[in-house]
């Protein structure tokens, strides 16, 4: 069969039997790229972070001590970006084993499943 996905729209995976002759998955939605496990911890506290902003509209009294938490969480989640890039590069090419923990990066979209 074939797994694939929209991926813009529509969120759900689809699973095709290879000898349907109405299976509608093109050859792009049925791509993924299998890539080392992300670490998301300071990139989730950055999001997090912008949600308690919005919802909090600060009032201004520590205004300086939020800037810095902030800029230091924005580096914290650059470093992780430039790790987890430095990771993919380093996994790039090589075998994947029994028990590695990897994750599918659906090509189209660029989501994760």
């Amino acid at each position: 069969g074939y797994l694939h996905a929209e991926g813009f729209i529509d969120k759900d995976l689809c699973l095709d039997s290879a000898g349907d002759p109405h299976a509608r998955s093109e050859f792009l939605e049925c791509v993924f790229r299998l890539v080392p496990k992300y670490k998301y911890d300071a990139q989730n506290g950055v999001a997090a972070m912008s949600w308690n902003e919005a919802a909090n509209k600060g009032d201004g009294a520590d205004a300086e001590h939020e800037e810095e938490a902030k800029q230091g969480r924005l580096e914290a989640a650059a470093a992780e970006r430039r790790e987890n890039q430095s990771e993919y590069l380093r996994m790039l090419s090589r075998r994947v084993t029994y028990g590695q923990v990897v994750q599918l990066q659906h090509v189209k979209s660029g989501k994760f499943v």
